[in-house]
């Protein structure tokens, strides 16, 4: 997902399989996305959105309520984000990681 300011929240998709180096013969398509001064970005592994709880997976729009409630990024999201899949959980063992990175474009210029 990335993310920058009043620009709304982007679900980026899928450009081929993510274990590449276990199956070298797959390929993957090449994408290019506008990331700007100031934008965010937010990967995660499907244990993540598939977590389940009592009323089905995490899924998508848990992960976009903890960005919105964090849209600076950063570890307070990733600690939102676990903290978020710990009470949907409700103490389950998972069957997945629960695998996610956040990465931030600066907004100031490099000679400032």
């Amino acid at each position: 997902m990335v993310w920058c300011g009043a620009v709304p929240l982007t679900k980026l998709a899928a450009t081929g399989p993510l274990v590449t180096a276990a199956l070298p013969a797959l390929e993957w398509r090449k994408e290019t996305i506008a990331f700007g001064p100031g934008a965010r970005l937010l990967f995660y592994t499907d244990g993540v959105t598939e977590a389940s709880g009592d009323d089905g997976d995490f899924g998508f729009e848990r992960l976009e309520d903890a960005i919105g409630g964090h849209p600076e990024g950063g570890p307070p999201l990733l600690e939102a984000i676990v903290a978020a899949l710990r009470r949907h959980a409700g103490g389950r063992p998972q069957g997945d990681d629960w695998t996610h990175i956040t990465a931030a474009r600066s907004s100031r210029h490099p000679q400032d």
